[in-house]
């Protein structure tokens, strides 16, 4: 049989109306394509003659087989046939009036049950970091976030199950349902595949009902490596020679969704060891990882991070993580605890690295125990990859050129025009842009004037590479687009972009 690549056609949905999915699971066959009386098959392997013969006398069809990838064939039955599934769940489902609903809602059996199930599957078989459910005026629309955009669901929900939906989300995330005008919090715990998921749940009263945000995190989930990240051979090394230090304190900042926490993830599983004593201290845990004493600040206790963060300091520690520094005890704890022999990683909310040290100084840290603590900012983004598939090159605009700070020169740019491997959207996957800030003698005499450019002028000239330059590579090498660096970059871009000083 001939190898056949399923990222490369349409798929006809009607060939999947002659198969069933146990079939298609039993057999590892996917249809796409019908013509007539002959139905088009992407099996794992080589069909014996026997086995097309039977199919083709249950299926009622002649079989053309092609030999096609395992993995991307058990992607395209969960995908399309999860699709159908939750289509005809919607279309066959009748509202019911009996006194057992909620009841039947608390169960494991009934279309809602199934219906949500079905949504929390795709969820996790799109690579979605979030799953929104949320009514608006006439229908419920699911939308997934996927590389850091949000996708609608093809199922169309209509708005009179809406509330059976909400009750069985609440019944699963042990939330309380009858309250549905405050803000509340829960989680799911459920096998997908057989995978662990967790699904930390949110909820927010809106006009037209409440909306659900649900975060997917995979239990014990294969934790990135610092290398795979996307630092640069040079940066890699200055990261891996600066976990090496007995103590100090390392920054990793930029906005939410950024991927700060796969970078302190990654710092963790390099300092692993059985010689170290590592303790993290997080609102909530989104990983778990043998070996390490984990501390989840949950919403429903009384923990706080500063409490927690100086309990920790008695716990006998080599390595302290802190999630996130939100208020001036939590800094102040961290940063004395770097001093008085523990290496601390944590995250904070900047635009860049040198704007951090004001940021500390403003919550009331001493500029000297900054200096004294510090070892480095990473500032980071996450940003889209052009799909290699359909990539092409044009001549960058004027105003492009502008946004990129250099309109003399004649320069390419890429982007995607869509195809079946990147869902037609131009791209695929994410990567990251950052700059690392080390905390050398011309940078600690510079954090004295507290002037976030002169900071930023003496890290460049001891070797960092802004994070806007380090984006600018990323477009013009073909990685990312024009339009990723604008909406990632806009604090330095959009005076450029109007063409004046409107004093922003």
């Amino acid at each position: 049989m001939e190898f056949y690549d399923l990222d490369t056609v349409e798929i006809n949905k009607e060939a999947l109306k002659h198969v069933s999915k146990d079939l298609c699971d039993e057999y590892k066959v996917f249809p796409y394509d019908i013509k007539g009386r002959e139905l088009y098959l992407a099996a794992c392997g080589d069909l014996s003659m026997e086995q097309v013969k039977y199919l083709s006398f249950l299926i009622r069809k002649n079989i053309k087989a092609a030999v096609g990838k395992e993995e991307q064939i058990t992607t395209y039955i969960n995908r399309f046939y999860e699709e159908n599934y939750r289509k005809a769940l919607v279309s066959n489902f009748k509202l019911r009036d009996d006194k057992n609903k909620e009841e039947d809602l608390r169960g494991a059996k009934g279309p809602i049950v199934f219906l949500v199930d079905s949504i929390l599957r795709d969820g996790v078989m799109k690579g979605a970091s979030d799953i929104h459910i949320e009514p608006v005026m006439n229908s419920v629309r699911v939308r997934y976030r996927v590389d850091g955009v949000l996708i609608k669901s093809s199922t169309e929900i209509p708005k009179n199950i809406y509330e059976n939906i909400n009750t069985r989300i609440k019944v699963m995330a042990q939330m309380d349902i009858s309250n549905k005008y405050e803000v509340q919090d829960g989680e799911i715990n459920m096998k997908i595949h057989g995978d662990n998921f967790d699904f930390r749940v949110s909820s927010l009263p809106t006009i037209y009902g409440e909306k659900f945000v649900l975060r997917i995190l995979k239990r014990n989930g294969n934790l990135l490596k610092l290398d795979t990240l996307g630092f640069g051979q040079g940066d890699y090394k200055i990261l891996m020679n600066a976990l090496k230090f007995k103590q100090g304190l390392i920054i990793i900042t930029g906005p939410t969704g950024s991927g700060k926490t796969s970078t302190l993830y990654a710092m963790i599983r390099e300092l692993n060891k059985e010689s170290r004593n590592i303790i993290t201290v997080e609102k909530p845990v989104e990983c778990t990882i043998e070996g390490i004493n984990q501390v989840s600040i949950g919403s429903k206790g009384n923990l706080e991070y500063g409490k927690v963060l100086k309990a920790a300091l008695r716990q006998d520690p080599d390595v302290i993580m802190v999630g996130e520094i939100i208020d001036k005890d939590t800094a102040e704890t961290a940063v004395r605890a770097s001093l008085t022999g523990h290496l601390v990683l944590t995250t904070l909310h900047t635009n860049d690295a040198s704007s951090t040290i004001n940021r500390l100084t403003d919550m009331g840290i001493d500029q000297e125990l900054l200096n004294s603590s510090l070892l480095m900012v990473i500032a980071q983004r996450l940003t889209r990859t052009i799909c290699e598939h359909c990539k092409i090159d044009y001549d960058l605009s004027l105003e492009e050129k502008k946004l990129l700070g250099d309109e003399s020169v004649v320069m390419k740019a890429y982007k995607g025009i869509g195809c079946n491997k990147c869902n037609h959207t131009g791209f695929k996957g994410r990567t990251i842009a950052y700059e690392v800030m080390v905390i050398g003698e011309k940078v600690k005499e510079a954090i004295k004037t507290k002037d976030d450019n002169l900071i930023r002028e003496s890290a460049m000239k001891n070797g960092m590479v802004t994070l806007e330059e380090y984006f600018k590579a990323l477009v013009l090498n073909g990685t990312t687009t024009v339009e990723q660096y604008v909406s990632n970059m806009q604090v330095y871009s959009i005076e450029r972009a109007i063409g004046g000083d409107y004093g922003i």
